[in-house]
């Protein structure tokens, strides 16, 4: 039977996570506290062997999902139940347009599985971590986003992933804002901005360590920006409760690659990202 998430599943939840998708899940509790009210578990004869939980991006009608059944009890349909309830939820709720998985790229059975339910390949991306010492301070003061910048950051999103994924060839699409100003806040966005007052660069940062959206505006680029932004977000993460920085990278994206690994970056996993569109 598929329940929402109590605070008393957390520590079979994690049990859950370290047995069957420690390698993609290292930072389950996070996921947990970052998404109340969208965590699933599945209860088989009073206990708890699955759970699901879904985290729409910032922008757009994008919904992440992730599904962990315990090996034990496989193909009895769990996932299967744990899915619809998830994606019954989202579109409900934040009426999403596509869905997005990942799962390490020599997973054979889960993207089996994930393909049963309608995803199909799109993107690999590598996961890499840098857990070094602090890196020089960058020149460039970089500010923290405002509400002000909402408008103009999505602009920047919008043109400069625009642009990165039509040159390595992913499908290219615009970054739109979900109307939702308030998720802006949980977490920490960072601008570079011009004179004009508009934000040329940005990154974030999830979750404390986790490095997203580092983008620099095409005509801004090839000015230091991208590198003293990823300097500026991995001493933050680094200073962080867990003390390391993590990225995900697409993996053509030979540029963005080599900048990381001159910082010191290390390639930890492959992960294959597939996707569904909502019908």
């Amino acid at each position: 039977m598929v329940k929402l998430f109590k605070k008393e599943h957390l520590e079979t939840v994690k049990k859950i996570a370290l047995d069957n998708a420690k390698e993609i899940l290292l930072n389950i509790e996070d996921i947990i506290a970052h998404n109340e009210g969208r965590v699933f578990v599945y209860e088989l004869n009073n206990e708890i062997v699955a759970f699901g939980f879904f985290q729409p991006f910032a922008y757009g009608k994008r919904i992440d999902v992730g599904i962990v059944v315990d090996k034990a009890v496989r193909r009895q349909g769990i996932g299967t139940a744990l899915w619809h309830s998830i994606s019954r939820l989202a579109k409900e709720r934040y009426s999403a347009e596509s869905f997005e998985c990942r799962i390490l790229a020599d997973d054979l059975a889960a993207i089996y599985f994930c393909g049963k339910l309608g995803f199909l390949p799109w993107i690999s991306t590598h996961t890499m971590v840098y857990n070094d010492e602090l890196l020089p301070t960058p020149a460039t003061l970089f500010e923290p986003y405002e509400d002000k910048y909402y408008e103009s950051y999505y602009e920047l999103l919008g043109e400069a992933f625009y642009e990165m994924r039509k040159r390595i060839g992913a499908e290219p699409f615009k970054m739109v804002p979900n109307g939702n100003r308030e998720e802006m806040f949980e977490s920490e966005t960072f601008l570079a901005i011009n004179s004009q007052d508009k934000p040329i660069a940005a990154v974030t940062i999830e979750m404390g360590n986790h490095i997203e959206n580092l983008c620099v505006l095409p005509e801004a680029q090839d000015l230091g920006f991208g590198r003293q932004l990823a300097i500026f977000a991995t001493n933050r993460a680094l200073m962080s409760e867990r003390g390391f920085a993590e990225l995900e990278v697409v993996s053509t994206n030979e540029r963005a690659i080599g900048l990381y690994k001159s910082l010191g970056y290390k390639t930890v996993r492959t992960i294959s990202v597939l996707k569904m569109k909502n019908k």
